[in-house]
């Protein structure tokens, strides 16, 4: 399983010393991230197109003459927020993930950085998991969904908040039991 780690993700779980990966998952809720990621690269797209379409009707001769130095900024800078905004979009589905180990868990980000590296005695639970409630959600024509959360002591960092299909939990259930075993609390 070495070989599908990055290096930084491996840089820091061995600095923390977590031992070996137990398991990589996807974020759950990287599509919702994309999908998110996306609508804003077609906004900044679509006003890059009514952009260019307004400098071909200024050369053809049909609108005003643009101001040159204005179109060539907004035609970069737009360029460059689309660009970034497609690789974050890509990073959501292929980079963005949740790596499990003995000892905590390492989350990176849509560009692959390590965004946190959380060791399971600093967690303060795992919502979804440990106790008979267990929020889910439904958007109408989906299938029921059960929400989880990395609540950490002390409030810091923010928890980590995912869903995962009703019935078909992975993520969830094994951090919970990795948590269980690193703090030797009863189930």
């Amino acid at each position: 399983m070495t070989e599908m780690v990055p290096h930084r993700v491996r840089t820091a779980a061995e600095s923390a010393g977590f031992g070996p990966l137990v398991q990589r998952f996807r974020h759950p809720n990287a599509r919702i991230f994309a999908t998110i990621t996306w609508a804003y690269f077609a906004m900044v797209a679509s006003l890059l197109l009514v952009l260019l379409v307004s400098i071909v009707l200024a050369l053809a001769g049909r609108g005003p003459q643009p101001q040159w130095p204005v179109v060539l900024i907004s035609v970069l800078v737009g360029g460059t927020v689309a660009w970034l905004l497609a690789q974050l979009a890509i990073g959501n589905v292929t980079r963005r993930a949740i790596y499990l180990y003995p000892g905590g868990y390492v989350a990176t980000g849509p560009s692959g950085r390590v965004i946190r590296t959380v060791a399971w005695q600093r967690l303060a639970g795992i919502d979804g998991m440990g106790s008979p409630l267990q929020m889910r959600v439904q958007v109408a024509g989906t299938r029921a969904r059960t929400v989880f959360a990395f609540r950490h002591r002390g409030g810091w960092p923010r928890p980590i908040k995912f869903t995962e299909i009703t019935g078909r939990e992975q993520l969830g259930p094994l951090a919970y039991r990795l948590y269980i075993e690193d703090a030797g609390k009863p189930a």
